[in-house]
């Protein structure tokens, strides 16, 4: 399963390997930082704003991510019908006819023609369209759906707050474009993610079971079975050697959400307490196993870092070489509570 390696220099390399999970902005960025080294979150936020090297939108499983800027096109592709069906399906229940989502598309892009917009702005213009549906989440889907249409992705936050931008407009960078990509998806899942399953690729790529069965046994000999179900890229080194260090991984981070069976992580209690309530926890992780979540809390100009243990917990001495390290990327004091 995936341990993270602090080997990458930039955040792309990161993001063109691993798809970061970012519905948190700042869990994002920190996911970055534990697979890298020497990289500051304001280097990770140049490289997705000025250099625009990755986007963040959403995609596998309409949750969001951080993709590269070539690979996002396809890969939106391959995954946006049926999350363009249950945004139609979301929008008729949340009030929004057909007709009134028709308005809204030219008045947004309208909009948008001028640069980043905040979405309280979007809204608000829609509304004195008289386009103004009863439902909370309606907004939203719509967003979601020109989002999978190819329309709009996540901008930069302007005054604190998100923005929405043209896709057209904040892509520059030529998309790449696989013959198969299916095969190609579960090539870089597998590279990234492996060991790991079919199933387990199907519930991360969001694909039906059938394209992902055909994606991955287009691989052929690039599949190498270790087992008991589970598969790794011929491009990967067999499992084994030294422990793995120990990381401070940030909230919804791949390491647990890339896999439908998350047993890797530990025992079911621990992952119980990992996932409590639908959110995916800070963790601490040692040689592969989580051993506890760990929370940050805003302390002045610093952050305080508490650990609540959920098994044995690591040295305190390699737990603080990491809380160090997360305090160096945010440029911030963290102080090990």
């Amino acid at each position: 399963m995936l341990i993270p390696s602090a080997a990458a220099k930039t955040a792309f390399d990161v993001v063109d390997r691993v798809f970061i999970q970012a519905q948190d902005a700042r869990a994002a960025r920190l996911g970055i930082r534990a697979r890298s080294k020497g990289l500051t979150e304001a280097d990770v936020e140049r490289e997705r704003l000025k250099d625009r090297s990755f986007v963040r939108a959403w995609a596998m499983r309409g949750t969001i991510h951080l993709i590269a800027s070539e690979d996002y096109p396809w890969i939106r592709d391959l995954v946006a019908a049926p999350q363009i069906r249950a945004s139609q399906r979301r929008l008729a229940q949340e009030g929004l006819s057909p007709r009134q989502a028709e308005r809204a598309r030219p008045i947004i892009r309208k909009m948008l023609d001028h640069g980043p917009v905040q979405r309280a702005e979007i809204r608000e213009k829609l509304a004195s369209k008289g386009i103004k549906p009863k439902g909370r989440q309606a907004f939203v889907h719509l967003l979601n759906l020109m989002t999978f249409e190819g329309e709009i992705v996540t901008g930069p936050h302007v005054d604190g707050k998100e923005t929405v931008v043209l896709l057209d407009d904040w892509i520059f960078r030529r998309p790449r474009a696989p013959k198969e990509p299916v095969a190609e998806l579960a090539r870089r899942y597998l590279i990234a993610y492996g060991p790991a399953t079919i199933d387990d690729f199907r519930w991360w790529s969001s694909l039906t079971a059938a394209r992902a069965k055909a994606g991955w046994a287009a691989l052929g000999d690039e599949l190498v079975d270790e087992g008991d179900g589970l598969w790794r890229h011929r491009s990967q080194s067999r499992a084994g050697g030294r422990p793995a260090p120990v990381r401070l991984l940030p909230m919804w981070d791949h390491y647990f959400l890339g896999y439908k069976d998350r047993t890797h992580a530990g025992t079911p209690l621990l992952i119980g307490g990992v996932s409590a309530g639908g959110v995916f926890s800070p963790l601490v992780v040692a040689d592969g196993k989580a051993s506890g979540v760990w929370r940050l809390t805003k302390r002045g100009t610093g952050f305080d870092l508490t650990l609540e243990p959920l098994g044995r917990l690591p040295a305190r001495s390699a737990i603080g070489k990491e809380v160090a390290d997360i305090g160096r990327f945010l440029g911030s004091e963290v102080t090990l509570g």
